[in-house]
C-alpha cells in the first residue's frame, strides 16, 4: 500500500489552492470563492477546532434571550489557525450558499455530532424570530488602513461591517446608500440618483447640469427710452 492510498484525496494531485495561509476575510471574487470552498471541502472538523467551534455556537444559543452576548478571542501562537478557525466558523455560521450549484458550507464539510447540531439549532432559532444569520469578517492592521487613509480602529470595524451587506467601506458614501434605502425603493440604491442644481459649483458625479428649464432666461439689454437732446449735425 502506498502513502498516497491512506489519504481520503490524494496529496500528489490535490493542489494546496490558499498556499496553507487563511485570508479572514468575506469571499467575494471568484478566485475567493473557489478558495473558499476547497477549505470547506478539506477542512478537518476535530480537536480543538470541534471544540471551539461548538463552544462558541453554544455560548451564543444560550445567551440568545440576553440584551448582551459575551465577546468570544480566539488566541494561539502564530500559524496555529486561529484565521482558518475564523473563517470555517463564519462560513458555517450562515451556512454560506454558492451560487454556482446551490452547495453550502455544512454540506461541504463533515462536521460531528457535537457541532451540527448546535449549528442547526442556530438556524432553527433565527428562523423562530424571524431573521436570517448574519456575520462579517475582515482584519484590522496596524494602522486600520480604509480607503487610502489611516483612519481609527472604530471607523475600519464599520468599513468590515458596511461590506458584508453590500454598502461601500466609505463612511460617508455608505451612510448614502442608508439614506437611499430608507426614503425609497431598495432598488434605487443601486443607481445613482441625479438631481438638478443650480449651483455653479456643483458634483459632476452626483448632479446633473441645469435643465433648460431651470436655467433662468437672459433678459435682452435694457435700452433707454430717453433721446438724445442733441441735434443731428448738417
Amino acid at each position: 500500500m502506498k502513502n498516497s492510498e491512506v489519504y481520503l484525496k490524494d496529496p500528489s494531485a490535490n493542489a494546496l489552492l490558499n498556499n496553507g495561509v487563511a485570508n479572514a476575510n468575506d469571499a467575494q471574487t471568484d478566485d475567493e470563492l473557489r478558495v473558499l470552498r476547497y477549505e470547506l471541502e478539506t477542512f478537518v472538523c476535530d480537536g480543538e477546532y470541534a471544540e471551539g467551534l461548538r463552544r462558541v455556537v453554544e455560548s451564543f444559543l444560550a445567551h440568545l434571550d440576553d440584551p448582551q452576548q459575551p465577546g468570544i478571542w480566539v488566541s494561539g501562537f502564530y500559524g496555529s489557525g486561529k484565521s482558518h478557525f475564523v473563517k470555517m466558523l463564519r462560513a458555517l455560521w450562515i451556512d454560506f450558499k454558492f451560487a454556482s450549484d446551490g452547495a453550502t458550507a455544512r454540506s461541504l464539510t463533515r462536521l460531528p455530532a457535537a457541532v451540527a447540531d448546535p449549528l442547526r439549532d442556530l438556524s432553527n432559532q433565527a428562523k423562530r424570530h424571524g431573521t436570517y444569520l448574519h456575520a462579517a469578517s475582515g482584519t484590522l492592521g496596524a494602522g486600520a488602513q480604509v480607503g487610502g487613509a489611516l483612519e481609527s480602529v472604530r471607523m475600519a470595524l464599520l468599513a468590515i461591517v458596511f461590506r458584508s451587506v453590500g454598502l461601500s467601506s466609505d463612511y460617508p458614501v455608505a451612510r448614502f446608500e442608508i439614506w437611499l434605502r430608507d426614503e425609497g425603493p431598495r432598488a434605487s440604491a443601486g443607481r445613482t440618483r441625479r438631481t438638478t442644481c443650480t449651483s455653479r459649483r456643483c458634483c459632476p458625479r452626483h448632479c446633473s447640469p441645469r435643465s433648460p428649464a431651470s436655467r433662468p432666461t437672459p433678459r435682452p439689454p435694457a435700452r433707454s427710452s430717453a433721446r438724445s437732446s442733441r441735434s443731428p449735425r448738417t
